[in-house]
């Protein structure tokens, strides 16, 4: 979760502890904007980090922009998402 200088709160939460590829994960979400600022959007990130002896690794599983969150200035917005996991090798 984080809240910047505009008061605009974000919160975003996995329901289930684990990611399979090829499937979908649910996510939780939450955004509080009450001065009703522009959103133009929000972007949801998927890293994979991996260290194994001294070697760390980092890769992008996905991104993707949030439906509906495109030119947003309402006061709320609470959704469960389901976003799809590509069916790609997962450590």
């Amino acid at each position: 979760s984080n809240k910047n200088r505009k008061k605009v709160y974000v919160q975003g939460a996995l329901l289930q502890p684990g990611v399979v590829p090829g499937q979908k994960l649910a996510m939780n979400f939450n955004l509080e904007n009450p001065k009703r600022c522009e959103i133009k959007r929000v972007q949801v990130t998927l890293i994979q980090h991996r260290t194994i002896a001294q070697n760390q690794q980092a890769e992008v599983v996905f991104r993707m922009d949030l439906p509906d969150l495109h030119e947003f200035n309402e006061p709320e917005f609470h959704r469960t998402f389901e976003l799809q996991i590509p069916p790609t090798a997962l450590a």
